[in-house]
């Protein structure tokens, strides 16, 4: 019996109803904020009865479906932080021009760059936090006036202590040494500045509130709420059953002879309590071991404790002894921000040509393995701390291309680079060999340029590289999305939000636009005393005043 038509069409597939819900529910989120903009009207925040009816509503539907408070709490949070592009203009035509996007073109000339390497943001967090501890004036230049060192001057302002930024230069100022009193302190997205600021509270009898923004008040503190009482501490968060932030800490100041770090303390956490560990009544040791990345952290904070004059030692591997001391606080040495000055010195390695820069060379381990595989891959370096100068030298011609990348830098902050190398020697038609960054994001970043993978593993570009347009998840990826322009044979490389690298370097457009030559200023701040003086002639002549005469 032949089949009706009605009965031969097909039904559409599971995939294809998710792909059509997903979309209606992007256009119902989209419809939900033009709502909530036009309920703002000319005010910036909704009304305070508005927002707790909208809440309220979304609590008691999200609990109906679902006990997960990832729904409840976390996606409405989201939804309230998420802005969305205008109406994009219409032509005359019937097509719809595309919203655009920023072209990345740079010139594919032999680079030319000379500059002062930024210096490295968390570093400057730990020295001023020390210096107001100590009620000591600092003064920092070349310093990465990124996002993250506006929340700390605004965090120090909270705090009561003086900080002031002119151009690229950071001014301590405290009228007195910092003593932990009872504020409530804005850390704004970074994690790093509220791991500095508790660890100074949990060495001392006090009490603070701490607050964020949108980014870092939805990550989990459960991890840091576990630990609290090991030392004597606790937290409390105003949000019924969620540990996030806004959180109180409340801490007696009682440690004990050896504090035990587990896995799930984040590192800046733990980093922020070591540099604190001077300011408390007595010797402490915190062990370090179990930890992940127990020993890049005391790598870090061992050699800045020493050189602040803090009596710190590493009685065995992870562990460090830290004695009670106030010494006067020496002029610090900053090193470079490894993680852009990595991006930077894989400009003339792409484009051939030369850098030469000044700054102190990072003591990250990972940051000594980039630079190791840059090398192999054809960047000539040089780098001398006496004085503090980097030589790098790229050539046209790839190094070794049978090197591979270390396996410590396949996830973390330095696997954007790595994936944008990959990609780019794909494009050039010379792929890399060895492992790539593997996970949800990376695979997407080779999807974009339509890279598959031959029976070797390696990364093959397409014949026809297809227009790519992307929203970067974070700034180092988008940074490693400009590297990949380079390796272009046309246009068709756009980032929709380029705007996000300003929170690790501001300046980087500055440098990327003006290639091949970049020549940055080095700019120091002058003194007084340094100010040029005006110039005094002395002659033997006199004036003669004639005389009056009667009218």
């Amino acid at each position: 019996m032949p089949q009706s038509p009605s009965s031969q069409k097909q039904r559409p597939s599971l995939k294809e109803d998710v792909l059509r819900l997903d979309r209606e529910l992007l256009h119902l989120l989209l419809r939900r904020f033009n709502l909530l903009t036009r309920m703002r009207g000319n005010r910036s925040h909704l009304l305070a009865s508005e927002e707790k009816e909208l809440r309220e509503a979304w609590t008691k539907e999200a609990m109906r479906i679902s006990s997960d408070p990832k729904l409840s709490t976390e996606l409405f949070q989201l939804l309230e932080n998420i802005t969305f592009h205008p109406k994009p203009a219409e032509s005359k035509g019937e097509q719809k021009l595309k919203r655009p996007g920023f072209n990345l073109a740079p010139s594919l000339k032999q680079a030319s760059i000379r500059m002062h390497m930024p210096a490295s943001g968390w570093h400057v967090h730990a020295w001023l936090l020390l210096a107001a501890c100590l009620g000591r004036d600092m003064q920092f230049d070349h310093v990465l006036m990124n996002d993250h060192q506006l929340d700390l001057t605004r965090a120090l302002a909270d705090a009561g202590i003086s900080a002031q930024t002119r151009d690229d230069s950071l001014f301590l100022r405290p009228d007195k040494p910092f003593t932990c009193p009872d504020l409530s302190i804005h850390c704004g997205n970074d994690p790093s500045l509220f791991g500095l600021f508790v660890g100074q509270y949990i060495v001392r009898p006090s009490r603070v509130r701490f607050t964020a923004e949108s980014q870092l008040a939805l990550s989990d503190l459960s991890g840091i709420a576990h630990f609290l009482p090991t030392v004597g501490a606790r937290m409390s968060s105003s949000r019924a059953g969620a540990l996030r932030f806004p959180t109180r800490i409340e801490c007696s100041g009682v440690l004990p002879k050896t504090i035990l770090v587990p896995d799930t303390v984040p590192a800046s956490f733990v980093k922020g309590l070591i540099l604190a560990l001077p300011f408390a009544e007595d010797p402490v040791s915190i062990d370090c071991s179990e930890h992940s990345e127990g020993s890049l952290i005391i790598g870090q904070c061992l050699p800045l404790l020493e050189e602040a004059g803090f009596q710190a030692a590493e009685n065995k591997k992870c562990c460090l002894s830290v004695n009670p001391s106030h010494p006067s606080l020496f002029t610090p040495t900053i090193p470079c921000d490894p993680v852009v000055c990595a991006n930077i010195l894989a400009i003339p390695l792409l484009t051939g040509g030369s850098i030469q820069a000044s700054g102190l060379k990072p003591k990250d381990p990972k940051f000594s393995n980039v630079l190791a595989y840059l090398s192999d891959l054809g960047l000539s370096l040089t780098w001398k701390d006496h004085p503090q100068k980097l030589t790098a030298q790229g050539s046209t011609r790839p190094g070794r291309l049978e090197c591979t990348a270390p396996a410590t830098l396949l996830s973390g902050p330095y696997s954007p680079l790595i994936a944008a190398l990959h990609v780019a020697f794909a494009l050039k038609g010379t792929p890399l060999p060895g492992e790539s960054p593997n996970d949800t994001t990376a695979q997407t970043f080779f999807e974009l340029f339509g890279l598959t993978r031959d029976t070797d593993g390696l990364l093959q570009a397409p014949q026809e590289i297809p227009d790519v347009q992307w929203i970067a998840p974070t700034p180092e990826w988008a940074m490693a999305f400009a590297l990949t322009a380079f390796a272009r044979k046309k246009e068709g490389f756009k980032l929709g939000n380029s705007g996000i690298i300003t929170e690790i370097w501001p300046k980087f457009w500055a440098l990327y636009n003006a290639l091949p030559l970049v020549h940055f200023e080095q700019t120091t701040t002058e003194t007084h005393a340094e100010q040029k003086k005006r110039r005094r002639i002395v002659t033997d002549a006199q004036a003669k005043i004639p005389p009056q005469t009667d009218a």
